[in-house]
This record gives C-alpha cells, structure tokens and sequence, in this order.
C-alpha cells in the first residue's frame, strides 16, 4: 500500500471534502432554515431587530455559499461572483450590504478614515492632479499669467498597496449552536476592524517607495535639537519641547491650520503632558478636550485637537536620531484613494502562530477568511502637515 505524504495528503483532503465539508453546511444549512421559521425567527428579531436579521440571514447565505464552492465544488448562488485580485486566486466579491456594516465597523476603529478625504479610484490606480510646484494651469481664454496668482500642479502616479485582514473563524460558527446572526456579526466585527487598522497604518506610518504615509513624507520637519546633537524624546529639554510645538503650527500654511489636529502616540503624549517651566509649574500646553470634540480626540494644545494613535512610534522607539515622532496638520487635506471594493477568500489550509508555536487551521478546527482591499495615498495640498523629528545624526 503507497502511504506516501502526497496520497496521504489527497486522501486526508479527500475524507474532508467528501465528509467534514457538507456536514458543516449542511448544519449552517439547517440553522439558516431554522431562522426563517415563525418562533425562532422572532426570537431573533425580538434580540436584534428585523433589519439586523434579515441582513445577517443573507449574509450567512453569502459565506455559505462561499463555502460550499470553495471547498465542496458546489456552484454559486447567483449573488456571488467570483474575481481575481492580485494573488488572491478565487476570491468572491462582497454584497454592497455587508460592504455597508464592514464599514460601520471600519469606521469605529480607523481614525483615518473618519478625518481624511476619501476619492475613487477605480480598479487601477491612477494619476491625479495635486496642488504643488510643478505643472503650470491655464485656461485657453486667460493669459498663462496674470494678476493673480496661476495654481500649479503636478501630476503624482498613486502607488496602490494590498491591504489584507485575516480572520480565524472557528467552525463552530458554521456547525455549531450559534445562530446565523451570531456568524455574522463576528465575521463582519473582524474583517472591519482588521481594515480600519491597516488604513491607520498605511495613512499615518506607511514607508511604502515611492508612496508613503504622513509621518514619511517629504515636507516640513521640525527636529527637537540641532544637527549631530544627539537630542530624542527622552532628554530634550521641557523648555525645547515646548517651543518645538509652538513651531509646529507656525509651519503649517494658513488655510489647512483650520481643521489642523495634532498626532501622536499616547506615550509620547504622556511625555508632553509633563512639560514644566524652570520653575517646576507646568506649562499650560495640554488642555481638555471640549464638548464640540469628537470622541477620538483626547485634548488640545495651543487650542488645536489631540487625536492618539498606536500606530504611531512609541516613547521607547524614539531614542535615536532621525525618527519622526508624531505629525500636526490637516488630514483632509491628505487623500485615500479607493483602488477596489473588497473581496473575500476562504482557506482551511493556513497557519497561526510563530516558531515553535505554529499550527495549521486543520489542527484548530479554524477557516481562515481573508478579506483584500487595494488603497492607495498621497498627500493632496502641499504644506499641509509638519512633522516633529528627534534630531539628526
């Protein structure tokens, strides 16, 4: 008898499409079917209300489909389509619906996406004309200049990055006592927060040539110390501090300081709020957020709003030379490009885990689903952001 690891394998993935497969679908199956009836359908409802269950029905029937074709060769229902992204291989388009509540929850987490400019892009990045020094504007029936001053542009190619958020899912939401709503909302709660935490990353700290994000782009900088004085985050004088921020909103240009916030990771602004005279009194630099604030900014400095993200660098990685630490400026004047609506892959091959940690999704009981969203992002006027900078080396 031939045991070896390739008919090993075939007759593992055999066993599992021929068994494993349909049972778990055919009990989703069954659940979603139990959903419709009279008494649990309204039980449902009387829980979460009648649009949240019919939302989350469809949606269980969306995954489910996915499912049966992904891994049981069963065709698609006539809702789900099939697109090839990237290395994305089979991947299945999402419902405008269920696009709508990822959304929601994108929304809660990304501060990104609740202060910058969102633009369509299409499928494929494209060029778009950005305020700055560069390519003159005329129209034909007005001289190239005049008495007043002609905008000039530039044109800037957008370098589209793959965002990707993983999801594990145990398969007790596809078999397993949970309803249908359940299964949705912990799919549609993970795949949303997972995209709001790559748009704040990409956004703010991004360091992807020739594109990067507002921390590492070229404009303004206002370092802490002088060239080759060794002056960081740690032993900068609180006198310094204090006029390194004052100098942060002097170099921002006039019309984006209305709407200008500034941004940093809480430790560093845990450093910030520490600021003291020689005397020992401390500076009025930190004030309390005010009741016109939304709920993601913290204070205010000189009168302009604090927003704190992670997704900045921390206290402890500040130490040297070189490194931006947080950013002040408007971030609508920063545009996100939206390359492509998001797609979905299922996978029940993956790992988790690192070194010696690591598992397979077999060995779990997990699918591992994977949701693609191409962005892309430049900054849209210049002079709109300075950032704060130890000093150089």
């Amino acid at each position: 008898m031939d045991l070896t690891m390739e008919k090993l394998t075939e007759g593992i993935a055999s066993a599992f499409k021929a068994e494993i497969v349909p049972t778990m679908m055919e009990a989703l199956d069954e659940k979603i079917k139990e959903a419709t009836k009279p008494g649990p359908r309204k039980s449902l409802i009387d829980e979460h209300g009648e649009e949240i269950v019919d939302k989350a029905l469809k949606g269980a029937k969306y995954f489910k489909s996915i499912y049966d074709h992904k891994f049981s060769g069963k065709a698609l229902t006539d809702d789900v389509i099939t697109a090839t992204i990237d290395d994305a291989h089979v991947a299945y388009g999402v419902p405008t619906e269920i696009m709508a509540d990822v959304g929601k929850v994108e929304a809660q987490e990304s501060i990104a996406r609740l202060e910058c400019r969102t633009v369509p892009q299409g499928a494929i990045a494209v060029n778009r004309l950005l305020k700055t020094a560069g390519l003159t504007m005329t129209h034909p029936t007005e001289a190239a200049t005049g008495g007043s001053t002609i905008p000039t542009y530039a044109r800037r190619t957008w370098t589209k990055v793959k965002g990707v958020m993983n999801v594990p899912v145990s398969n007790d939401l596809f078999s397993g006592g949970v309803t249908p709503v359940d299964m949705y909302n912990e799919i549609i709660r993970e795949l949303g927060i997972g995209s709001g935490e790559d748009l704040d990353t990409y956004c703010f700290n991004d360091n992807t040539s020739p594109y990067a994000g507002i921390l590492n782009a070229a404009g303004y900088s206002i370092h802490l110390g002088e060239a080759a004085s060794g002056i960081t985050i740690a032993n900068v004088a609180d006198d310094a501090l204090y006029n390194k921020l004052v100098d942060m909103t002097t170099a921002v240009s006039g019309t984006s300081l209305r709407g200008a916030k500034f941004v940093f990771h809480q430790t560093i602004l845990g450093r910030i709020r520490k600021i003291k005279t020689t005397t020992s009194l401390p500076y009025p630099v930190f004030e309390p957020r005010m009741a016109i604030d939304p709920e993601w900014v913290v204070g205010r400095i000189f009168g302009y709003p604090v927003i704190a993200s992670e997704y900045l660098p921390t206290y402890a990685t500040c130490s040297a030379a070189d490194i931006a630490i947080g950013f002040f400026g408007n971030m609508q004047k920063y545009l996100i490009g939206q390359n492509s609506d998001m797609v979905i892959d299922m996978s029940r091959e993956g790992t988790i885990g690192t070194g010696a940690d690591v598992m397979s999704a077999w060995d779990l009981d997990l699918t591992f689903i994977r949701g693609i969203v191409f962005r892309s992002g430049n900054l849209g006027v210049p002079n709109a952001f300075v950032k704060l900078e130890t000093a150089t080396s």
